[in-house]
């Protein structure tokens, strides 16, 4: 068991050695609690909006009010408490855990795909305005990462629990909205194996934003990943719903690459010599 004062060896990854002491303790049920409130409050005030959720993209107006409204009121709700807890390794992991070569190059090559998927969309769709559009992008992905790659996470990188428990529950906790949408909202979105492909898509993401943030130790490059994303969807969406890269050829180099990314991430935590806790009981 590590001593508090030992210098981290290649195998040992430690978080709350170095950090002001957190003004309330990291556990699990609290991260828990601190997500579903922001989930709650997001919900809530998007359903307080009186929009429904296939219209959200029909004006500028209700852009605002379903999305960007709650979206502002749950970042600050999140950023709030991380700053109020003092939570360590919540922006920045401490330590760089290792990552394969081959895991990095399949992380650049996916995250040049979502750029290129946003790059091809039309910036100028016919009577939207672009400023609502792009704001729920940004906000969307920051209150997802804040929530679920940073105060879930750091909550779940406690006790004895192994990082590899910790990257798949953060990462399937990532496809639970898409989940919520297609048990609230049936008809709003696609059924069969339609929904299907959206929650494995929303894995893949999930996967791809993790592997993200271990390889550059910090959580705003996965914000950073995640808007790109969410600029390339709300694009589609305000050009009706038509993607710019349609065909089989791209759909199967789609397919290819999210198994590739989800591929990446079991391999790398498999391998993970930090099987073990990566937070000393005694420490968190």
């Amino acid at each position: 068991m590590p001593r508090r004062g030992d210098t981290p060896g290649p195998a040992t990854f430690i978080l709350g050695r170095h950090d002001v002491a957190p003004r309330i303790r990291v556990t699990l049920a609290r991260g828990l609690v601190v997500t579903l409130a922001a989930a709650v409050l997001t919900l809530g005030l998007q359903l307080v909006s009186g929009t429904p959720y296939r219209a959200w993209g029909s004006s500028d107006r209700a852009v605002v009010l379903a999305e960007v409204v709650p979206l502002v009121v749950s970042a600050v709700f999140l950023v709030a408490f991380v700053v109020w807890s003092q939570w360590d390794a919540v922006w920045r992991d401490p330590f760089r855990m290792p990552t394969p070569v081959a895991v990095r190059v399949v992380v650049a090559v996916a995250c040049g795909a979502v750029l290129a998927r946003a790059a091809v969309q039309d910036f100028s769709p016919a009577g939207v305005d672009l400023g609502p559009l792009l704001a729920a992008a940004v906000l969307g992905a920051v209150v997802h990462e804040v929530a679920v790659r940073g105060v879930l996470l750091r909550a779940l990188r406690v006790g004895r629990r192994s990082e590899m428990v910790a990257a798949w529950t953060a990462t399937a906790a990532s496809a639970l909205p898409q989940v919520v949408v297609l048990v609230l909202v049936p008809s709003a979105t696609g059924r069969g194996l339609t929904a299907v492909a959206d929650v494995a898509a929303l894995l893949a993401l999930g996967a791809l934003l993790h592997l993200v943030r271990r390889t550059t130790r910090r959580l705003l490059a996965a914000v950073g990943v995640h808007a790109v994303w969410n600029v390339g969807s709300q694009l589609e969406r305000a050009g009706g719903g038509a993607s710019t890269l349609e065909g089989p050829l791209v759909a199967t180099a789609a397919l290819v690459l999210a198994v590739a990314v989800v591929a990446a991430l079991a391999t790398t935590l498999r391998r993970d010599p930090l099987r073990r806790a990566l937070v000393d009981p005694r420490l968190s």
